[in-house]
This record gives structure tokens, sequence and C-alpha cells, in this order.
């Protein structure tokens, strides 16, 4: 059953999840180490690959990075300044800000910057880390084999087993 009268297609524990996901957001340390805050965490958990437990390239690590900011932000704007009210969390609507741009800016300040002690700011610090290493690193190298398994493919160069073969042949 919906609680909040404003839409029928969002329900209270719909509305919960929303709070639930924005407090990760809002949750700061008041000692100046994040490292324990649960979305901190879940990123470094985010770093280490499935399937071979070894810490992704900065080059991939970086994607998971910019999408979890990209999701922090949207979550924190509709927190700052609601489209409208959310009455089962007793959040005003935008319109209930008497200076939305104050508001907004508050928000920003506050939980949005890098250097804060909050999320975000961790991650803000992360992504620009890693692409730093990206970047000296340079971009991946794609290797595929042909069906037949006697082409290696390499960027867009072709190499034949059989071309490689005779090369190390000619170099014995």
């Amino acid at each position: 059953r919906c609680l909040s009268d404003w839409s029928s297609d969002v329900c209270s524990s719909d509305l919960r999840l929303f709070q639930l996901s924005c407090l990760f957001w809002v949750d700061g340390s008041t000692t100046g180490h994040i490292a324990h805050l649960p979305l901190v965490y879940f990123s470094g958990v985010l770093s280490i690959h499935r399937s071979t437990l070894a810490y992704r390239s900065a080059y991939n690590y970086t994607t998971f990075t910019a999408g979890l900011i990209w999701i922090g932000r949207q979550l924190l704007l509709e927190y700052a300044l609601p489209k409208e009210p959310y009455l089962v969390l007793n959040w005003p609507a935008a319109a209930g800000y008497e200076d939305q741009l104050e508001r907004l800016q508050y928000i920003r300040r506050k939980y949005l910057c890098c250097g804060s002690a909050y999320p975000i700011g961790q991650l803000i610090y992360t992504m620009a880390s890693g692409r730093a290493v990206a970047k000296k690193e340079g971009r991946r190298t794609n290797i595929s084999w042909s069906l037949d398994k006697q082409t290696l493919k390499l960027d867009k160069q072709l190499v034949s087993l059989y071309s490689f073969r005779t090369m190390v042949w000619l170099a014995v």
C-alpha cells in the first residue's frame, strides 16, 4: 500500500530505500578516516575482479568509480531539491525552500566536493588517482585469437602462428 499521496507508483518501501541510499551518501566521518564508511568500503570491494580476485587495472576501475559518483550526484540532487514532497519521509519539495540555489550550494559544498569527509570526496580522489595511473599506463591492448586458433590479433594487427614460429626459428 502506498503512503505517498503525490504518486501511486511510489510506495513507502521505495521511499525508504531512497532515504537509505541518501543516508549512505551523507554519512560522514567525524574522525577524518573515511575508509570505514560503507560506500568507500564498497568502492574498494569493486576494485577486486570477481573471478581472478586480483585488483582491477586503473583503466577498468575508474569506470566503476565514475558510475558511483554519477549515481551519488543524482541521489543528492533529488535529496537537495526534491521535485515533489516526500510526505512519508517528511521532506518538502524544492518549492518549499525559500532560496533553492542556497540549498543546492549548501548540499554541494558539504557532500559533493573533493576533500570532504563524505564518500564522494574520497571517490573523486580515487577516480582522479586512477585516471592519472591509467594515463601513464596507456590504453589497453586488445589481444584475441581467431576462431581457427592460427592467428593472433593485437588491436588491429594480425600475427599468424606460422609467421611467429618463423621469427623464432630465424632468431635461434
